[in-house]
């Protein structure tokens, strides 16, 4: 852990997979080890290792559970595997209905597909009221505001997200200009 918080994901990584072959499987381990490799771009990696990860936890750790399903359900959806992010999310939500950051992550790939467009604005609404200073989800607001094409509500949205944001993505400053 102290290795992921000061993002040397190379030690994480090789420290990570060094456990698992000498001592032995643990979600925790697998969760860490697909952090690392997720964290250094090789979600090839990643992606197995969380769902292992995902299998040892399940019936343990409900946090970690949830933290892993959650990083599946983005992961899978950025892999354009729409099918297992949803059964990821769903997960969450089903034994988490607050959970802020998967309600935001949720919301957001539902509107950038096009998706349901209310239930995303309800999830992401309900993100904020648990978070409301939380930039990346007043982005996401701010972006299905947009979509429903309420620019005059978006813009004040996004320029919040902004004050809060000291390092913006691309992403949230093409947002911006759209």
């Amino acid at each position: 852990y102290t290795e992921a918080q000061a993002e040397d994901f190379q030690a994480l990584y090789k420290d990570a997979r060094l456990v698992l072959d000498s001592i032995g499987e643990s979600a925790e381990i697998h969760y860490l080890y697909g952090f690392a490799a997720h964290s250094l771009g090789d979600d090839r990696t990643a992606i197995p290792a969380f769902e292992r990860g995902k299998e040892l936890a399940r019936g343990g750790s409900v946090p970690l559970y949830l933290d892993i399903c959650s990083i599946l359900g983005s992961l899978y959806g950025d892999r354009g595997d729409f099918e297992k992010s949803v059964e990821n999310f769903e997960m969450v939500l089903m034994i988490d209905p607050d959970n802020a950051p998967a309600l935001n992550n949720y919301g957001y790939q539902l509107a950038c597909r096009g998706l349901d467009l209310d239930r995303a604005r309800a999830m992401l609404e309900k993100a904020l009221k648990i978070m409301p200073d939380e930039a990346a989800f007043l982005d996401s607001y701010a972006w299905i505001l947009y979509l429903q094409k309420e620019y005059r509500e978006a813009l004040p949205v996004i320029e919040r997200s902004l004050e809060l944001d000291e390092d913006p993505s691309a992403e949230v400053l093409e947002h911006y200009y759209e």
